[in-house]
């Protein structure tokens, strides 16, 4: 019984022991891994609902950070050359003239607003309808594009070419548009779209036709500003004078009319007035006979305001094929209308000039003219020397992700490509090829599809760099990192530095070292990205009348009405800051009516609250932000003396968002586009740089 028992419970513990050992090993049941997946499953999903708005806030630091570094570049570069800075940039709208679709100035169009001008609406081929451009060109930072006095130093004449024994290419001054490409479609020839002229010349103190000898080419004067015989001056060439030369002017006053109401201002602006030969060596010209103040039977001239005269020498295009003429300094080329360059006759770099308070200077040039496209960036290298002298050189872009004409842009339509463009299709596009087909289309090899949207231009002597020569890239461009691998097209141990294949303004081909030469690299990437040049004018006039851009308009001077002690502004000057030399103001104090002089002052151009009787909303100033008491303006319109703008902006644009074009035009801008307006992204950095009377 002892011994059952005891193997009884023997074999019990055994079991026992078995059954703990083998529950020891068991595995995860199919509940829990279900139950685990599930919880992993809730954990992840709510952890990667996080990084899509990280990515994003990410993308957008680093863009925002690159549009910062860009914007600084662009003002240190106008800072460094403030010859450079424009007089003043305009905003644009595409009218019918003639049958011909023409930009115009629209000052009352606020620089906050992207919307293109038009109401045609935007089709399905993605063409502003009534603008015949792409709708990326007339929008967004596109639509303040007119560009006003770019100023450029005349550099040192240069042949064209690397080929010194060349019979063929042009000599003279090279100046490349630094803002960027002209547009170059139609309607260009209109007056007032592409205009040359000097800096505005020094005026010489004339109190007797004895005062005007020896007049020089970069002066002129003024006689009996204060009375109806007023007369503007002009150096002139002598009767015997050989050649055509043609000495033009443009020239710009205010006047004071007698009416039979009153008085009024009427003003000239910009009238081109042809000087004739004079032996006197300089020539006159009454202002009550000049046709531009268009006096009519019962006014007459009572007198002008010297300080309002500005004149400016014009310079006259010749044709290509023409030679230059010594005696004809003020003449100029087009070597390249799509990329903005015009060679200049090397006779001006001669005609130095010598003003009051400034060192003796060579000639300035200045271009009105309409910008292409913002969107268009470029950027100079200088071509450094590489050990050994022929290894390829690589440039890093500030931007990477260069456009592709084979992705769909923001609006889902591809580029064409340079050979489309070449063969007849150059419909409005977004792209860049269409610029430069003018001088690419007969030289093999000077653009490819690898290389679309990028030109590499030699700024000395104007060539353009093949993108191919004897079947093989001469260029590695990787659109992605945004850098550009220059080849040596002759990869010879003996060859020193780096060469490449070079098309001349002549059309002439050779293979030359660009090792040591300055570079132009033109280029777009995706995302609409753009860098703006903005300014408000550097100087401004009174109007008696609704103001256009660089002009302000007196309260209760018109029948625009308006509070007495404010100047009103064109919509475009809402939010910049202009500077005041001189302002006469009236008060009504303790004593009674007293009259006091505000000189120096600066404000700020802004849309104010509150009652106003001003016909036409305006942003506007009021002296009544530093003088409170002050009623209004002792003399009206005459009271207020030298109002400049002093500041300039870089804005540095992008938009990654897209806009889906359907057949109705309409919907498509007031719809789809609003969509996408509501994707751009600007920064904006602003830098106090007024024009001054040296490179005015």
């Amino acid at each position: 019984m002892n011994l059952i028992s005891g193997r009884s419970m023997a074999c019990e513990q055994k079991a026992l022991g078995s059954r703990s050992v083998r529950r020891d090993l068991l595995g995860t049941t199919l509940i829990e891994v279900l139950v685990t997946i599930v919880v992993f499953l809730v954990g992840i999903l709510a952890i990667a609902q996080i990084f899509p708005g990280g990515v994003k806030i990410l993308n957008r630091t680093r863009n925002t950070s690159m549009a910062v570094a860009m914007a600084k570049s662009q003002l240190e570069m106008m800072a460094a050359k403030p010859e450079l800075v424009p007089e003043q940039i305009l905003p644009l709208e595409i009218v019918n003239v003639g049958g011909v679709y023409t930009p115009v100035e629209n000052p009352m169009h606020a620089s906050t607003d992207f919307n293109p001008l038009t109401t045609g609406g935007i089709s399905i081929t993605g063409e502003a309808l009534g603008t015949a451009r792409n709708w990326q060109q007339v929008s967004g930072p596109n639509v303040f594009r007119r560009i006003v006095g770019e100023g450029h130093a005349i550099p040192t004449p240069r042949l064209l070419s690397t080929d010194l024994t060349s019979t063929t290419a042009q000599y003279g001054s090279l100046v490349t548009l630094e803002l960027g490409p002209p547009d170059h479609r139609a309607g260009v020839a209109l007056p007032g779209r592409f205009s040359v002229y000097s800096r505005d010349m020094s005026v010489r103190l004339v109190r007797s036709n004895a005062d005007l000898a020896n007049i020089r080419d970069y002066e002129f004067g003024v006689l009996n500003p204060n009375n109806g015989q007023a007369v503007i001056v002009f150096p002139a060439r002598p009767t015997s004078f050989p050649g055509s030369r043609i000495d033009a002017f443009r020239v710009s006053f205010s006047a004071i009319v007698q009416t039979a109401t009153g008085t009024t201002v009427r003003k000239v602006k910009n009238a081109v007035y042809v000087v004739p030969a004079d032996d006197n060596l300089y020539h006159a010209l009454p202002i009550a006979t000049y046709a531009p103040l268009n006096l009519v039977s019962g006014e007459a001239l009572n007198a002008i305001d010297p300080n309002s005269v500005r004149i400016s020498r014009v310079y006259n295009e010749i044709a290509g094929t023409a030679t230059f003429s010594p005696l004809d300094p003020y003449t100029f080329k087009t070597v390249n209308a799509r990329v903005g360059m015009y060679l200049f006759n090397p006779a001006v770099s001669q005609q130095m000039e010598e003003r009051v308070g400034v060192p003796r200077s060579v000639p300035l040039v200045r271009f009105d003219y309409d910008l292409r496209d913002w969107r268009i960036l470029h950027e100079d290298f200088r071509i450094s020397e590489s050990s050994p002298s022929n290894l390829t050189k690589v440039v890093r872009l500030s931007m990477p992700s260069i456009a592709t004409n084979s992705v769909a842009g923001s609006d889902a339509r591809a580029n064409p490509s340079h050979d489309q463009i070449v063969s007849g299709t150059d419909s409005p596009n977004s792209g860049m090829e269409d610029v430069y087909v003018a001088n690419n289309n007969a030289v093999a090899g000077a653009n490819t599809t690898n290389a679309d949207n990028v030109l590499v231009i030699d700024t000395l002597t104007g060539g353009q760099l093949l993108e191919s020569f004897n079947g093989q890239p001469t260029m590695r461009i990787d659109k992605s990192a945004g850098t550009i691998s220059f080849l040596d097209v002759t990869p010879n141990a003996g060859d020193a530095g780096l060469h490449a294949a070079m098309v001349f303004p002549d059309g002439s081909q050779q293979v030359t070292s660009i090792t040591g030469r300055n570079l132009r690299i033109y280029y777009m990437v995706r995302g609409n990205w753009a860098v703006q040049l903005s300014r408000s004018a550097a100087k401004y006039s009174s109007s008696s009348v609704q103001p256009i851009g660089g002009e302000f308009y007196v309260g209760g001077s018109g029948a625009l009405g308006g509070l007495p002690t404010r100047l009103y502004f064109p919509a475009m000057d809402a939010n910049r800051k202009v500077s005041i030399g001189q302002i006469r103001y009236t008060t009504n104090g303790p004593t009674g009516f007293t009259e006091g002089v505000l000189e120096g002052a600066e404000f700020q151009v802004k849309y104010r609250t509150g009652s106003d009787t001003i016909l036409v909303p305006m942003p506007s100033v009021d002296i009544r932000d530093v003088v409170a008491s002050a009623t209004g303006l002792s003399q009206g319109e005459f009271s207020v003396r030298d109002v400049t703008g002093i500041s300039i902006l870089a804005k540095v644009f992008n938009n990654f968002g897209t806009l889906r074009l359907g057949t109705d035009a309409v919907l498509n801008q007031s719809n789809e586009f609003n969509k996408y307006l509501a994707e751009w992204n600007v920064v904006t950095k602003e830098t106090y740089l007024p024009r001054g009377a040296a490179i005015r």
